[in-house]
Protein backbone atom coordinates (compact mmCIF):
# COMPACT_ATOMS: atom_id res chain seq x y z
CA UNK A 1 0.00 0.00 0.00
CA UNK A 2 2.51 2.46 0.88
CA UNK A 3 4.54 1.49 -1.90
CA UNK A 4 1.69 2.22 -4.23
CA UNK A 5 1.40 5.21 -2.32
CA UNK A 6 4.74 6.39 -2.93
CA UNK A 7 4.31 5.84 -6.49
CA UNK A 8 0.86 7.49 -7.51
CA UNK A 9 2.61 10.76 -5.53
CA UNK A 10 5.92 10.80 -7.57
CA UNK A 11 4.74 9.26 -10.91
CA UNK A 12 1.04 10.56 -11.29
CA UNK A 13 0.70 13.90 -9.28
CA UNK A 14 3.90 15.10 -9.07
CA UNK A 15 4.43 15.44 -12.77
CA UNK A 16 0.65 16.96 -12.67
CA UNK A 17 2.30 20.03 -11.13
CA UNK A 18 6.01 19.67 -11.28
CA UNK A 19 7.46 22.87 -9.45
CA UNK A 20 4.34 24.17 -7.33
CA UNK A 21 3.03 20.68 -6.18
CA UNK A 22 -0.92 20.06 -6.26
CA UNK A 23 -1.70 21.88 -2.69
CA UNK A 24 -2.62 20.10 0.61
CA UNK A 25 -4.52 17.15 0.28
CA UNK A 26 -4.18 17.71 -3.83
CA UNK A 27 -2.72 13.90 -3.45
CA UNK A 28 -5.01 12.23 -1.89
CA UNK A 29 -4.59 9.80 1.21
CA UNK A 30 -0.24 9.27 1.20
CA UNK A 31 0.53 7.74 3.96
CA UNK A 32 4.27 8.52 4.20
CA UNK A 33 6.00 12.36 4.59
CA UNK A 34 8.71 12.23 1.64
CA UNK A 35 5.93 11.63 -0.81
CA UNK A 36 3.47 13.95 0.41
CA UNK A 37 5.77 16.93 0.99
CA UNK A 38 6.58 15.82 -3.03
CA UNK A 39 3.47 15.51 -3.99
CA UNK A 40 1.85 18.60 -2.21
CA UNK A 41 4.70 21.22 -2.77
CA UNK A 42 6.05 19.60 -5.60
CA UNK A 43 9.78 20.20 -6.72
CA UNK A 44 10.50 23.53 -4.94
CA UNK A 45 8.61 22.98 -2.21
CA UNK A 46 9.95 19.65 -1.53
CA UNK A 47 13.55 21.08 -1.67
CA UNK A 48 12.64 24.15 0.75
CA UNK A 49 11.40 21.22 3.02
CA UNK A 50 14.77 19.55 2.27
CA UNK A 51 16.81 22.66 3.04
CA UNK A 52 14.84 23.46 6.52
CA UNK A 53 15.48 20.41 8.08
CA UNK A 54 19.17 20.32 7.01
CA UNK A 55 19.45 23.53 8.81
CA UNK A 56 17.99 22.55 11.76
CA UNK A 57 20.48 19.12 11.64
CA UNK A 58 23.28 22.19 11.01
CA UNK A 59 22.81 24.28 13.88
CA UNK A 60 22.11 21.48 15.91
CA UNK A 61 25.26 19.85 15.12
CA UNK A 62 27.18 23.55 15.66
CA UNK A 63 25.72 24.07 19.15
CA UNK A 64 26.57 20.57 20.34
CA UNK A 65 30.26 20.57 18.53
CA UNK A 66 30.87 24.25 19.99
CA UNK A 67 29.70 24.41 23.41
CA UNK A 68 31.22 24.04 26.52
CA UNK A 69 27.91 23.53 28.88
CA UNK A 70 26.75 19.86 29.29
CA UNK A 71 23.43 21.05 29.28
CA UNK A 72 23.29 22.37 26.02
CA UNK A 73 24.93 19.91 24.61
CA UNK A 74 23.19 17.16 26.17
CA UNK A 75 19.64 18.89 24.43
CA UNK A 76 21.36 19.44 21.05
CA UNK A 77 22.85 15.99 20.73
CA UNK A 78 19.28 14.79 21.91
CA UNK A 79 17.53 16.75 19.45
CA UNK A 80 19.93 15.73 16.43
CA UNK A 81 19.07 12.16 17.37
CA UNK A 82 14.96 12.57 17.28
CA UNK A 83 15.43 14.82 14.13
CA UNK A 84 17.54 11.96 12.41
CA UNK A 85 15.03 9.13 13.87
CA UNK A 86 11.50 11.07 12.76
CA UNK A 87 13.17 11.56 9.29
CA UNK A 88 13.80 7.40 9.31
CA UNK A 89 10.19 7.41 10.39
CA UNK A 90 8.88 9.86 8.11
CA UNK A 91 9.71 6.95 4.77
CA UNK A 92 6.85 5.42 6.29
CA UNK A 93 4.33 7.86 8.09
CA UNK A 94 3.47 11.07 7.84
CA UNK A 95 5.78 12.35 11.09
CA UNK A 96 5.92 15.93 10.67
CA UNK A 97 2.33 16.45 10.73
CA UNK A 98 0.74 14.42 13.39
CA UNK A 99 0.57 17.21 16.00
CA UNK A 100 1.42 15.20 18.84
CA UNK A 101 4.83 14.36 17.25
CA UNK A 102 5.03 17.64 16.18
CA UNK A 103 4.56 20.40 18.70
CA UNK A 104 7.12 18.84 20.84
CA UNK A 105 9.70 18.51 18.00
CA UNK A 106 9.16 22.19 16.95
CA UNK A 107 9.44 23.31 20.55
CA UNK A 108 12.69 21.58 20.82
CA UNK A 109 13.20 23.21 17.72
CA UNK A 110 12.93 26.71 18.94
CA UNK A 111 14.55 26.24 22.33
CA UNK A 112 17.96 24.77 20.52
CA UNK A 113 17.78 27.56 18.08
CA UNK A 114 17.10 29.84 20.30
CA UNK A 115 20.43 28.09 22.47
CA UNK A 116 22.32 28.41 19.27
CA UNK A 117 21.44 32.51 18.93
CA UNK A 118 22.09 33.11 22.55
CA UNK A 119 25.65 30.61 22.24
CA UNK A 120 26.97 33.30 19.19
CA UNK A 121 27.42 35.96 21.66
CA UNK A 122 29.59 33.94 24.10
CA UNK A 123 31.81 32.30 21.14
CA UNK A 124 32.37 35.77 19.95
CA UNK A 125 33.48 37.33 22.81
CA UNK A 126 36.45 34.95 23.83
Amino acid sequence: MRVRAWQRSVFYWLPKNILIGNGVTGTGLVDAQLPLVIGETGVIGFLLWIWMIYVCFKVAWRLYRGSQEPFVRAISIGYIIGLIGLLFQSTGVNTFIIVRIMEPFWFLTAVVMKMAQMEEPVAKSS
